[in-house]
């Protein structure tokens, strides 16, 4: 079961497994305000949820333990993430999620007073120091904030800039100890 998202600034891409196969395969888009309802409504997040659409695809039924939420089916076609989404990359770094979380806390407040805008920068070790990944930003009034987490970098060292709220968003709801971005660094000549 692929669950797929965007609101024009961000995408994300989920792959859940199903507790008995599908008859066929059905595409549809569910609206947004739906799907958080149902997310509001599920006791608990590890219990089944039965999705059913209607054979003129207008309509959908989720149906929990004590709870069935029917909705109109957006008409139209989703984007095609599968080719807006990046197959390869040049940098892989693990960090673990807490400090990440922390260092882009603390740099989310000097991004709300500036361009909103937190840099990562990602280093490989010299010596007997090890990969780093420096999280900064910057308000003209107030000064800047730079923290550095360490990491396990395979491949190039990079830096990427991220909106301060869309990467909190994504840090806010990632399960586990590590967090791996990935990324693909391009040489502009």
């Amino acid at each position: 079961f692929t669950l797929a998202a965007a609101d024009g600034f961000r995408m994300a891409v989920d792959r859940v497994s199903l507790s008995e196969n599908a008859e066929h395969e059905i595409n549809c888009i569910v609206p947004a305000r739906t799907m958080s309802e149902v997310q509001r409504l599920l006791n608990d997040p590890s219990s089944d949820v039965e999705f059913t659409v209607t054979e003129e695809k207008t309509q959908a039924l989720f149906r929990m333990s004590n709870t069935e939420v029917v909705t109109q089916l957006v008409q139209g076609t989703f984007p095609d993430y599968e080719k807006i989404l990046p197959t390869d990359r040049n940098t892989s770094v693990k960090i673990d999620l807490q400090s990440m979380i922390q260092a882009t806390r603390a740099a989310s407040v000097f991004a709300r007073d500036g361009s909103g805008i937190i840099r990562l920068v990602m280093a490989s070790g010299s010596g007997d120091s090890g990969s780093t990944v420096n999280v900064s930003s910057r308000a003209e009034e107030v000064g800047d904030n730079e923290s550095v987490v360490d990491a396990a970098l395979e491949g190039d060292d990079g830096k990427i800039a991220f909106n301060a709220r869309f990467l909190m968003d994504v840090l806010n709801v990632i399960g586990g100890e590590d967090l791996i971005i990935e990324i693909n660094i391009i040489e502009y000549q």
